[in-house]
């Protein structure tokens, strides 16, 4: 079975983290109900289903963050249930409550029904 990294054709690295919401989670996060979120303890209410390098090295966190709108609407045809369901998640498309964190400086955006912001 390929890697998810594999499977989106991204960089393994761990410059950049994709961390889908828990299913205890997701329903206050869907409201955008943070009051439960830590952001020094993610695990809490997120797993991390993935990390990857910024392969241009730009930075562009507007352009990271469109890109992986994109790529993870319908993203696998059931390949990575086993991975799904080992981490707790419920989900496959990217949703709201789900979050991506920049390693460099700890930046944390949150996936909305319609884009994205940023709470640390």
């Amino acid at each position: 079975m390929k890697s998810i990294n594999e499977h989106l054709n991204l960089p393994v690295g761990n410059a950049v983290e994709v961390w889908y919401c828990t299913p205890e989670f997701m329903r206050e996060a869907y409201f955008n109900n943070f009051g439960d979120f830590d952001p020094s303890n993610m695990k809490k209410t997120h797993s991390l289903l993935f990390s990857f390098m910024d392969a241009e090295g730009t930075d562009d966190r507007e352009a990271i963050l469109g890109m992986l709108s994109r790529m993870m609407q319908d993203w696998h045809d059931g390949e990575f249930n086993p991975t799904l369901e080992r981490l707790g998640i419920q989900h496959t498309s990217l949703s709201p409550g789900d979050m991506v964190r920049f390693a460099k400086d700890g930046a944390i955006y949150v996936a909305k029904c319609y884009g994205w912001y940023q709470i640390g």
